[in-house]
């Protein structure tokens, strides 16, 4: 991590030749394993840091970055110099108080050494090596990172975070589709039993082939493929896409638009798993705001920009991230709900195969960024899929796929399972809806 002085230092220098300034200064040391059937392949660490500097002058915006402070004044001149060719930027940076920070940090992941990361890869290899396929442990990482932002406005705010992920996977034969989970934690996190037994349950479904015909069925979105839905869900509430009227949501704040089975929320707080923060990347604190209760449309989530934009009051979703991945010092802070929620329902995860007259389970998707993300749209492919025939699973599907909008979607849900599970993009239960239609060769 940059010295404390130095950003101190930095900040005091641009805010003489600015109207306001910003520092956002990241550090990164993580430790990285890949394991392939079964066998470690690929062992490495990686310690990062850096810092962003935004500049506003006469109403405009300017940003630099840099790996390093070895250079001050060029990171300051380079900033400056984007001015003329910055965005507006009418907002004041924010004075930061919170009263209590999450917990984000757990010290014993200084003392998980790689030697026992790697004896629980070998561990979920041997429970899952009985499904009969080949076993990847896709990744296995621990690590921890540092955020600090500091402002003009006598912001300065710092969060240290503590990450650990395991993510296995059994590859169908025959094709480069896989049954997988992911396992995370702010330490060490043993792989639960129970997310090995649904793998190996799911791929034993999935051997047979099984030929189903095309139309419209039912469909269960497994808790690692709700992502495809909620990625489009989250697009339509951002501040951004309503203040530029491509939401379909914009003028349906307050109105019913889904299921009312349906409940969800963005929670920075939430601490019981890894990624927690009590402020974003501008500043903002955070807190948990309900975006959608029983299928009613609550709130949008904004940075500083759009909040001012739509006379809204800033949420705390300025966050340096992009669709796909990027180097977050190089982006511009912008509305994202990176800690949603969807609240469990009632139905256990038997009760929803045995309520599949003519349905598909989605255990993992090809395409899932394809069609009209803001607009609800998805086609993707089943990578795999289970065809589910009166209750029971019939076989496996190749060469499928499902296409659909979340606003048609949404509304059709038949049952929310009774808990919820972590995985990238938040913590979901699985969902099963009715209507979508299935393109299925053969």
């Amino acid at each position: 991590m940059i010295k404390t002085n130095d950003l101190e230092k930095l900040l005091e220098l641009a805010a003489k030749s600015a109207d306001q300034a910003e520092i956002f200064a990241l550090g990164e040391d993580f430790t990285t394993l890949g394991m392939e059937n079964s066998e470690l392949k690929s062992a490495s660490s990686s310690l990062l840091s850096g810092v962003s500097l935004r500049v506003v002058k006469n109403g405009r915006i300017g940003m630099s970055y840099s790996r390093s402070l070895s250079d001050p004044r060029t990171l300051l001149n380079m900033a400056l110099g984007a001015l003329g060719g910055g965005s507006e930027f009418p907002c004041r940076f924010p004075c930061a108080l919170f009263r209590k920070s999450p917990k984000t940090h757990d010290s014993g992941i200084s003392k998980l050494t790689a030697a026992k990361m790697a004896a629980e890869g070998v561990r979920v290899c041997k429970a899952l090596k009985d499904a009969g396929g080949q076993v990847n442990v896709d990744g296995i990482e621990a690590g921890t990172s540092t955020i600090r932002v500091l402002n003009s406005s006598g912001a300065d705010l710092a969060a240290r975070s503590s990450a650990y992920w395991l993510s296995a996977s059994v590859l169908m034969p025959g094709s480069y589709s896989s049954v997988g989970t992911l396992t995370l934690g702010r330490n060490f996190v043993k792989t639960p039993d129970a997310s090995l037994k649904r793998i190996k349950w799911l791929y034993k479904a999935a051997q047979r082939i099984a030929r189903p015909p095309s139309g419209r069925i039912k469909v269960l979105f497994l808790p690692e493929t709700m992502y495809a839905l909620m990625w489009r869900l989250s697009s339509a509430l951002s501040a951004k896409n309503v203040f530029h009227k491509q939401s379909p949501l914009a003028d349906r704040l307050g109105q019913k638009v889904f299921s009312q089975m349906l409940s969800i929320y963005d929670d920075p707080l939430d601490d019981s798993g890894p990624g927690a923060r009590g402020f974003d990347d501008e500043g903002t604190v955070c807190k948990k705001l309900a975006l959608v209760e029983r299928g009613a449309v609550k709130n949008f989530f904004s940075d500083l920009y759009y909040a001012h934009k739509l006379e809204m009051k800033p949420t705390g979703h300025g966050y340096r991230t992009t669709m796909f991945e990027g180097d977050a010092l190089a982006l511009k802070p912008v509305p994202a709900a990176r800690h949603l929620n969807m609240k469990p329902g009632s139905s256990s995860f038997d009760d929803m195969i045995a309520k599949m007259d003519r349905g598909v389970i989605v255990c993992g998707m090809l395409g899932a960024h394809s069609g009209n993300i803001v607009n609800g749209d998805f086609s993707v492919g089943l990578s795999p899929g289970i065809y589910v025939e009166n209750g029971e699973p019939a076989g496996g599907i190749k060469d499928a796929l499902i296409t659909g909008n979340i606003y048609e979607t949404l509304k059709n849900v038949v049952a929310v399972e009774d808990s919820a599970c972590r995985v990238r993009g938040g913590v979901f239960p699985a969902v099963l809806v009715d209507g979508i239609s299935l393109s299925a060769r053969g």
